[in-house]
């Protein structure tokens, strides 16, 4: 049985990902409602395809539950990269939250109107099961 939930935490466009120098801080802005991707913002991406993870048969009776978050760069193809785990719950459930990213699909961000590279992270929430 699943029992998890995912949330999509925060944006972090970083000069790395960008092609050419990124604004004083160092980060690109999010582009917000109406306003067009251009040379000061970014448009983020957003997941098309994005299977929940599988509760981890290892945890199954331990009846715990938590949060993993992971940080990943969206690559300008829409695909999940150099995934890591910035907050670990466990080596079961890290792993599952990994596995299922793997399989995630995104629209990539977009900034002048082409594709960008950019590094973001999501939490991934597990909730354990219902006893029998």
């Amino acid at each position: 049985m699943k029992s998890t939930s995912l949330i999509l935490v925060f944006l972090l466009f970083s000069s790395a990902f960008a092609q050419e120098s990124a604004p004083p801080g160092g980060f690109y802005k999010p582009c917000r409602g109406d306003e067009p991707d251009s040379s000061t913002c970014i448009t983020p991406p957003h997941a098309t395809y994005s299977p929940n993870p599988e509760y981890p048969a290892k945890e199954q009776n331990n009846h715990r539950g938590g949060t993993v978050t992971l940080q990943f760069v969206v690559g300008t193809d829409g695909l999940p990269q150099n995934i890591s785990v910035s907050v670990s719950l466990s080596p079961a459930f890290d792993a599952a939250a990994v596995d299922a990213l793997k399989k995630w699909k995104f629209s990539p961000a977009t900034k002048n109107g082409k594709p960008v590279a950019v590094n973001i992270a999501v939490q991934m929430s597990f909730h354990p099961p219902p006893e029998k």
